[in-house]
């Protein structure tokens, strides 16, 4: 479910009903991305294009970005990329300003671009999201969706890092 564009759908998922002022408000954008098509990750591999967002939001908001899961390889002829195919969670999380007093307007412009092995089309969709009195309208509520993507969303790390990679499957 959600808006569709081009060869995915999209829907923001909230994890709680309610924001609060000075808190962080967790929140997932949600791309349901067609059978045989696949969308990138922030280094999309030889070719194609990172998923992305531009925010609209009121003074004092911050947002976080979208945050993505981690990506599988995949091979479009030749081409190695990196993304996501079938539901893809992207975290996207608020830091509330200390003086919000419950009615919001937030807007996320997505952007993607959806490959198979023989063509690519973009979509590009607007998502709102509207606070009145603390409370969330026009979204789902999903809780658990939002705290697995949130849990399983990759972390910064340490200041010093030994990193060993190694070929897996996909």
């Amino acid at each position: 479910e959600g808006h569709r564009s081009g060869k995915a759908a999209a829907q923001w998922l909230v994890a709680d009903a309610a924001a609060s002022a000075g808190k962080t408000y967790n929140t997932v954008v949600r791309l349901q991305v067609d059978p045989h098509w696949h969308v990138y990750w922030y280094n999309p591999g030889d070719a194609g294009m990172e998923t992305t967002v531009q925010m609209k939001m009121p003074d004092g908001w911050q947002a976080s970005g979208l945050i993505h899961p981690t990506p599988k390889r995949f091979k479009t002829g030749v081409l190695d990329g990196f993304g996501h195919e079938g539901t893809v969670d992207y975290v996207l999380s608020f830091e509330v300003p200390e003086d919000f007093k419950g009615d919001a307007q937030l807007q996320a412009e997505l952007s993607w671009l959806t490959c198979n092995n023989s063509s690519c089309v973009p979509g590009e969709i607007t998502l709102s999201l509207k606070l009145a009195g603390g409370k969330a309208v026009g979204v789902k509520v999903d809780c658990a969706a939002v705290q697995k993507a949130v849990a399983g969303a990759p972390a910064k790390a340490a200041d010093e890092v030994k990193l060993r990679f190694a070929e897996a499957g996909d």
